[in-house]
């Protein structure tokens, strides 16, 4: 004999529903699968979209003693006082490097003038002991009237608390998917059809291929 079928099968759900799933952005970048060259690269070209810095250069060529500076750039308010970055592709970064980073700083020829020493370092400076360090060294620099800043790698760090302002910057040296996923897709939608990372790097070895080399014709990285 057939069972009768309670009417509550039939009925439609009641009570609260799960929640729906949660599908967050990157919040970190892959900085250290850079070469260290585009590393330094990439903070020239965010020390240029900084307001307050009037014009910035790399300083230095490989071999030149470069003071512990990589980028030099002057304020808007003062063109002759500077701003100095430093710039540390690396796997590793302990303390120790930090207050390296500092002593080369000060024996280099910017230490009088500088308002500012910005360290930039591929890695996360997250270790109890990286910012107990860090600490110490920013209160020896505000004595000399100097502040210390941090870039580092870290998810929601200050790179990449601008770049996430800048999704341009990200394809350059990321690709487009990084931004769909660190910037998003409203964000990606919107570069259209610029040639992203990953493409350039395709197009460059057929361009040098067709372009005739000469001492004024140069192929830039991103």
């Amino acid at each position: 004999m057939a069972r009768e079928i309670p009417t509550w099968l039939d009925s439609t759900p009641d009570g609260d529903v799960p929640s729906p799933p949660v599908a967050t952005r990157a919040q970190g970048l892959p900085f250290n699968d850079l070469t260290w060259q585009n590393f330094e690269r990439l903070i020239l070209r965010l020390v240029r979209r900084e307001g307050r810095v009037l014009d910035c250069v790399l300083y230095g060529t490989r071999g030149q003693a470069q003071g512990g500076i990589d980028v030099l750039a002057a304020e808007t308010a003062d063109p002759t006082r500077r701003i100095c970055y430093q710039c540390k592709r690396v796997e590793k970064f302990e303390p120790s490097d930090i207050r390296k980073a500092v002593d080369k700083f000060l024996e280099g020829p910017f230490a009088d003038t500088a308002t500012e020493f910005v360290l930039c370092v591929s890695l996360p400076l997250e270790d109890t002991a990286q910012v107990t360090e860090f600490d110490a060294q920013r209160e020896r620099l505000r004595q000399g009237g100097i502040s210390l800043v941090k870039w580092d790698g870290s998810d929601g760090g200050l790179l990449c608390e601008k770049l996430k302002l800048l999704p341009d910057l990200v394809d350059d040296f990321f690709s487009r998917p990084w931004v769909e996923e660190f910037n998003g897709k409203e964000a990606a939608s919107k570069l259209g059809e610029r040639l992203d990372a990953v493409e350039l790097g395709r197009l460059r070895p057929r361009l040098r291929s067709c372009i005739p080399f000469s001492s004024t014709s140069t192929i830039r990285g991103p």
